[in-house]
């Protein structure tokens, strides 16, 4: 009989079964499609070396590049805990400072000791912080025997209540129970931290009136309480920023390093998101009331070109806006002669119009709201985002987007950690990548991709929670969870271990599946093919009969051909590599078959 061509139809298509898929594949694991066939995707690296423990406190969460006027080249880098600026491989720590005392607890000081203890108490009345804040003491004189210099320094504090908290030293245990610290203490507080999980909250007002007994917390609850989530921008060589709910800041590039960020003056003080239009220069808060408490659907910008002057007049282009549908802003982007605006339930359009309005305001889209701050990205002034239970694109006009993995993503997602859902561009390949989190897990562990160009999707695994696309640095950047910083599209491995790529068909069979096949020669063909690649094919009898996986054959760039000898009614091919420096690219491979029968 003719050899049978394996090719199969480009995409990962997960809405059929396997049977029902005939002709395409069905699952992967890190590899893309290219003008029509699969490879193995880019590998990374460590970025400018590694980080060390300490470098970056908590898990990156938002990132931007951007080159300063002397040239530089700056990674603006957000975690729950920080905001770090890397400058050549060196962290530097920029958290905006919230409060400073001065003369804390004078004249004795605010530090009680236990003996044999590190832990130092701190007595400060209204303090502000919460568990796991950073306060920066100085001034401080030995307490209790633990040296100044172990007090003088950076702590992450313990909250006890209101008025208290405790500090850990390092090395030295106290000798004596005492109160001290001195009339010069001065304690600095770094902007509250925030939480690197989604959670319910639970206790007072969390469920519905009744549903448990007078005073006690409840078991369970309908809340969520958001994880931090960031908004950066550039404004020329600075950059602003902010995180849901707090304050919008700007770090001046002109200040170097050993800056950190401040408060923007005379903004809201309160925001969920930030951009900054182009061309116009206007920073715009999102979830931001001038006067008042916060309106989860107010729009407040600045005076153009000043992001100091907020109070509108008729001299000056601030102002603000109330939308009217939906009830919170859950995202926005910038783009070229509009900006988008995503509530939980529609899409608006935000344009520049000049005085007096300044912004017009359009309602483009129903029923395609955002699932999460960070699931949309810009590509060529077309808008892709993941809603809920769909994936959109706005190009004139908002479009559901066919997808061939839809269930396979939506029924595994994990809602609870919806707001860590982010999504990355990598413009070199034409790829738009959601990374979510599976069921089961509050770490993202789970990614789909859309090839924009192709209109073919795949998924994989991977562990990933901020991205920046190429541009300022050649290749894309990503963190992880464990706060490294990558450069992606380099090399072939998984850092210096090898990186694991699969692809497997759809079950394919003899027309109508009628017949046996019998399988007596491989003819495999793969292009830029480096190391080795893993092939093995799958039988069965019946559609829900389970799989016999047959012996894998490993192909070369020498290998010609695989004698076997398989037999089934369906079969499947799965392409494997697992070693370092393995790279592939699958062609057109053919099986010498012929029929053996019916069963």
């Amino acid at each position: 009989m003719p050899y049978q061509r394996l090719d199969f139809k480009p995409g990962i298509n997960k809405e059929l079964t396997s049977y029902a898929g005939e002709g395409g594949w069905f699952d992967s694991d890190k590899i893309r499609f290219r003008s029509g066939r699969p490879e193995k995707i880019g590998g990374w690296e460590k970025y400018n070396g590694a980080t060390t423990t300490g470098d970056i406190e908590g898990v990156p969460i938002a990132m931007l590049a951007w080159r300063q006027n002397n040239a530089l080249i700056n990674v603006a880098i957000a975690t729950e805990q920080k905001v770090y600026i890397e400058q050549g491989g060196t962290y530097y720590d920029v958290t905006p400072v919230r409060s400073t005392v001065n003369n804390l607890g004078s004249p004795t000081g605010p530090f009680t000791t236990t003996s044999g203890s590190k832990v130092i108490t701190v007595t400060h009345t209204a303090h502000g912080a919460v568990n796991n804040d950073y306060v920066t003491i100085s001034g401080s004189a030995a307490v209790g025997g633990i040296p100044a210099v172990e007090i003088n320094i950076e702590h992450q504090l313990t909250y006890v209540d209101a008025n208290s908290y405790t500090i850990t030293v390092a090395t030295t245990d106290a000798t004596s129970a005492t109160t001290g610290g001195g009339g010069s203490v001065t304690t600095e507080y770094q902007i509250n931290t925030g939480s690197v999980d989604g959670f319910y909250g639970l206790g007072w007002g969390a469920s519905t009136w009744g549903s448990s007994t007078w005073g006690s917390a409840r078991s369970s609850s309908a809340v969520a309480l958001h994880p931090r989530t960031w908004s950066l921008a550039l404004w020329g060589e600075d950059i602003v920023f902010c995180h849901r709910e707090g304050a919008a800041y700007v770090w001046d590039a002109s200040g170097g390093t050993s800056s950190r960020a401040t408060a923007v003056s005379g903004a809201p003080s309160t925001t969920d998101h930030l951009i900054v239009t182009n061309p116009d220069r206007h920073l715009v808060l999102f979830g931001a009331t001038l006067v008042g408490s916060q309106n989860k659907l107010e729009i407040t910008w600045c005076a153009q070109e000043d992001y100091t002057t907020w109070t509108a007049t008729a001299t000056n282009t601030a102002g603000s806006q109330l939308l009217s549908r939906g009830s919170e802003i859950i995202g926005v982007a910038s783009s070229e002669g509009q900006n988008f605006i995503w509530t939980d339930v529609d899409l608006h359009s935000m344009q520049f119009i000049g005085p007096p309005y300044t912004f017009g305001f359009q309602q483009i889209g129903t029923n395609c709201g955002l699932i999460g701050p960070n699931a949309k990205t810009i590509y060529n002034n077309v808008a892709f985002w993941m809603g809920n239970g769909n994936f959109f694109m706005f190009q004139g006009g908002v479009q559901v987007i066919p997808c061939t993995v839809l269930h396979h993503v939506f029924d595994s997602i994990n809602l609870t950690q919806r707001n860590k859902i982010f999504c990355a561009l990598n413009s070199e390949f034409h790829e738009v990548t959601w990374f979510y989190c599976s069921s089961g897990s509050d770490d993202i562990d789970k990614y789909v991709t859309l090839n924009v160009t192709e209109q073919v999707w795949y998924t994989g695994s991977m562990d990933r929670t901020a991205w920046i696309d190429r541009g300022i640095i050649e290749n894309p950047l990503a963190s992880n969870k464990s706060a490294q910083i990558y450069i992606h599209e380099s090399g072939t491995d998984d850092d210096t271990s090898a990186m694991t790529a699969y692809l497997e068909s759809s079950d394919f069979d003899i027309g109508e599946g009628d017949q046996l096949m019998f399988v007596k020669q491989i003819v495999p063909d793969f292009d830029n093919l480096v190391g080795t690649v893993d092939v093995t094919f799958k039988t069965r009898y019946y559609s829900q009969s389970s799989q016999v996986t047959e012996t894998a054959h490993t192909v070369s760039s020498s290998t010609a051909q695989i004698p076997t000898r398989m037999r089934g009614r369906q079969m499947a091919m799965r392409i494997e590599s697992d070693a370092k420096s393995d790279n592939w690219r699958y062609g057109s491979s053919r099986i010498n078959m012929r029929t053996d029968g019916r069963r």
